[in-house]
């Protein structure tokens, strides 16, 4: 059984919202982007929440450009957003740090 939560979030540089999907399955939870208030181009492919996990964990802080190789350039930030609006990243500065492992 796969549960689905629809949210928006403020971008990081807060000129505009980013609406984007949680499914959360028995074994992954999985992030897309959905769309943004603004006139960025995204893409919904879904990113793996414990591959975002397994490449942040041993940085002790981050720039969204890190989930470069995960994702596509446009995303990237906007999965940051994401992440730090459920609480799984918190800002470190002008960087941000992973808070714990949620798998």
């Amino acid at each position: 059984m796969i549960n689905t939560k629809h949210s928006c979030c403020p971008s990081l540089n807060r000129r505009s919202q980013v609406r984007y999907c949680i499914d959360v399955s028995e074994s992954e939870t999985y992030i897309s982007i959905i769309g943004t208030s603004g006139n960025a181009n995204t893409t919904e492919d879904r990113v793996v929440l414990s591959e975002i996990e397994r490449n942040l964990y041993y940085k002790k802080n981050f720039v969204s450009t890190d989930l470069y190789t995960l994702l596509p350039r446009n995303n990237a930030g906007f999965v940051v957003a994401v992440l730090l609006n459920e609480g799984i990243i918190e800002k470190d500065g002008k960087r941000y740090k992973l808070l714990s492992n949620t798998n």
